[in-house]
């Protein structure tokens, strides 16, 4: 059957294969779809019984289903319709009450009146409608009918307009994410001081890209949010505008672990200020006007993952020595004004699994130590001063890697058949390493022949080895691989004839 013009239509789907998917929404009311009610249809296809919350039916459509099949209650005991545990997105507790719904990426469109049913789920402890297509409606006011939400994800849902003071009275609340692009959403009536004011439970404010009206809430920012918030764990306000000095009170949010300030102008900050935060995991300060030199201390918090200090050409500073194992998996310092050597205990760093470095200051070798980061998925080392020879064993056992840029340096010498070898032993085992699908060595100094195992890497896509100052022939090996669809050689001192590809 045909959805009714005025209804937006969700589809809830059971877990596994029988995921079901959006297929319409232009109205107001949701509508939720269920299990067919017919067995031997199965799952495919689209779902053709729907069902409005509460059951709540249009008068245009039959009930498709009897009354205690809702989205508000579920049945105990497996039957026609299924348990709760078997829609995907849905979470119920002991006496069938919906308290989760996670639709993120659904594809939902449209908007949510005022006067849903969705408002009439009174157990709902989390809600998360991330990353949808809501057109620029408005987030509805009816949303704080759900008192006893403690999660709320609108995050890049496309919702637009000024966020409703309702949110602001919903005290329940420790996480909070309306992140949106391009500032369709503002902070005016309710301001930041209002939220943050009323919903002092907050744990996790994610407020990426909203448009703070206030010229003085974007440079006191730091002081409101930590006088209101002492006990926040997560802070995301990237590309809100922001500038100004960070609180002293805010260097007391001692239990911060996830502060994301990209894209704001942070160039009075003093950078020892994020020194204080213990606890982080993830320190995300890109496109930020970063200047002077960033405290290495902060590269040895015990906790930290993620830290990415990209774009911001008048910080400087150096990667310390490490003397203990960190948790660093993400390291991004591209486009700044880092120098000195990669240190070789960067091997302590277990769980790295990204570097980039590209258009900084780095000098030296690249140490030989690499070959013990068993976890590194992509490696760009690309624009900076990296001399010396490419150690044979340079990349030994490194099975996950994807992608490897080390290109305009100054690495000079031959490129060694084993330098991707494994740890099985193989000789010669370039080919070992099939992960590879991007390999950058250009603009160096590199000279003697291609190694002719490169073409055993069967998942390379991108090949690059111009500008340098190899010579012999081409194997005919690199042109037979399949995926292939990238190939420089260009500006070296190879001969002979070009191979011809598969």
């Amino acid at each position: 059957m045909e959805a009714n013009a005025g209804i937006e239509v969700v589809f809830l789907a059971p877990i596994c294969s029988h995921r079901r998917k959006v297929i319409a929404a232009n109205g107001s009311q949701p509508v939720v779809g269920v299990p067919d009610p017919d067995p031997g249809r199965g799952f495919g296809g689209v779902v053709e019984v729907l069902q409005v919350m509460l059951n709540e039916y249009p008068s245009e459509q039959p009930d498709p289903t009897p009354k205690g099949y809702g989205i508000v209650t579920f049945p105990q005991r497996s039957g026609q319709f299924g348990l709760c545990d078997e829609w995907y997105g849905v979470e119920c507790d002991g006496a069938g009450n919906v308290v989760s719904l996670q639709l993120d990426h659904e594809a939902i469109s449209g908007g949510i009146g005022d006067s849903s049913s969705l408002f009439k789920l009174m157990h709902l402890q989390k809600l998360n409608l991330a990353y949808n297509k809501f057109n620029l409606s408005p987030i509805p006011k009816g949303i704080h009918n759900l008192t006893y939400l403690i999660l709320l994800n609108l995050s890049f849902a496309g919702f637009g307009g000024q966020v409703p003071v309702e949110l602001s009275f919903m005290r329940r609340l420790v996480s909070l994410d309306i992140s949106n692009d391009d500032k369709t959403l503002k902070l005016e009536y309710p301001n930041l001081e209002m939220v943050v004011r009323n919903l002092t439970g907050l744990r996790e404010l994610y407020l990426d890209g909203l448009n703070v009206t206030s010229s003085h809430e974007r440079k006191k920012w730091s002081h409101i949010i930590s006088s209101h918030l002492p006990d926040l764990t997560g802070l995301s306000l990237r590309d809100c505008g922001l500038s100004g000095h960070l609180a002293k009170s805010f260097s007391q949010l001692h239990s911060l672990s996830i502060l994301r300030l990209d894209g704001n102008d942070l160039s009075t900050v003093v950078l020892d200020s994020f020194a204080n935060f213990s606890s982080l995991t993830t320190l995300t300060l890109a496109y930020s006007n970063l200047k002077g030199s960033f405290p290495s201390t902060i590269f040895h918090i015990p906790t930290l993952e993620i830290l990415d200090l990209s774009f911001n050409a008048l910080l400087s500073g150096s990667i310390p020595p490490f003397t203990r194992n960190g948790s660093l998996n993400t390291i991004v310092l591209r486009f700044t004004n880092f120098f000195g050597s990669i240190p070789s205990s960067i091997s302590k760093l277990k769980p790295l699994s990204y570097v980039d470095l590209v258009k900084c200051r780095f000098s030296g070798s690249i140490p030989s130590t690499f070959a013990n980061l068993t976890e590194l998925r992509h490696v760009d080392l690309s624009y900076n001063f990296l001399s010396g020879s490419l150690s044979s064993t340079l990349f030994h056992s490194l099975s996950k890697l994807v992608a490897l840029d080390l290109s305009c340096n100054q690495l000079e010498g031959p490129i060694p058949d084993s330098l991707f070898q494994l740890q099985s032993g193989i000789p010669n085992a370039l080919g070992d390493l099939n992960s590879l699908h991007v390999l950058n060595f250009s603009q160096n100094a590199l000279n003697g022949g291609i190694p002719k195992l490169f073409g055993k890497m069967s998942k390379l896509e991108s090949l690059d080895l111009s500008i340098n100052q190899l010579s012999g022939s081409i194997p005919r090996e690199v042109a037979e691989l399949t995926f292939l669809s990238f190939l420089n050689l260009s500006y070296n001192k190879l001969d002979g004839e070009i191979p011809n590809g598969r």
